[in-house]
């Protein structure tokens, strides 16, 4: 008499997994993309699990191609640009990835640029410097630019009358920020990151 709940409880179980399994394999079978939906960016994570390390961050109204979701659906396995790792799903929308194949939004220059920038972290401050070794605030800009096909020059004068001039309010990642000090045109500059934050090769 008492293993019949056991094998009951057993049952139940096997038939909770199948079903979850077979839940999975409609959804997978329904998308096979993901559009990023968190107001800011998002961390692709190298394993299913928010400590694990950073791949790259992807921005808000970006899709990315749905490879798997983990077991407990918390997690997405997705491939963004040249990367593969893990997004939380509670900041994803499920989509078909050919809705918006060839679109702005799987342009992935935008992360390369910071992802680029990013590496530079911990790097020596040199004046004239274009490398880990050392590097100035133009030197870093020009170098991290370079990555992703786009020449500009080295100097922060320089650089201020290559591109388009935008107001304080309308700043997109990925844009160039210019500090004017010591009676130059522009003395520093920096890349905006988003959320008032800028990244740059600091003295």
């Amino acid at each position: 008499g008492g293993e019949t709940p056991t094998l009951n409880q057993l049952a139940a179980q096997a038939l909770l997994q199948e079903t979850a399994a077979l839940e999975k394999r409609n959804f997978l079978a329904e998308y096979d993309g993901v559009l990023v939906d968190c107001g800011s960016y998002l961390s692709l994570r190298a394993e299913p699990d928010t400590s694990a390390d950073r791949l790259r961050i992807i921005f808000d109204g970006k899709a990315a191609q749905l490879l798997d979701v983990t077991d407990d659906g918390e997690w997405y396995k997705i491939t963004y640009g040249t990367d593969t790792g893990y997004v939380l799903a509670e900041y994803c929308q499920p989509v078909h990835y050919a809705d918006y194949e060839g679109t702005a939004a799987t342009n992935t220059l935008l992360e390369d640029v910071i992802s680029q920038a990013y590496t530079y972290l911990g790097t020596p401050y040199r004046y004239g410097g274009t490398s880990y070794s050392g590097i100035d605030c133009s030197g870093f800009t020009m170098y991290v630019f370079a990555q992703v096909g786009i020449k500009l020059p080295h100097g922060a004068t320089s650089q201020l009358s290559y591109g388009t001039e935008v107001s304080r309010s309308d700043l997109q990642p990925g844009d160039l920020v210019f500090f004017q000090d010591y009676g130059y045109t522009a003395s520093h500059v920096g890349i905006y990151i988003g959320g008032g934050q800028f990244i740059h090769a600091s003295t």
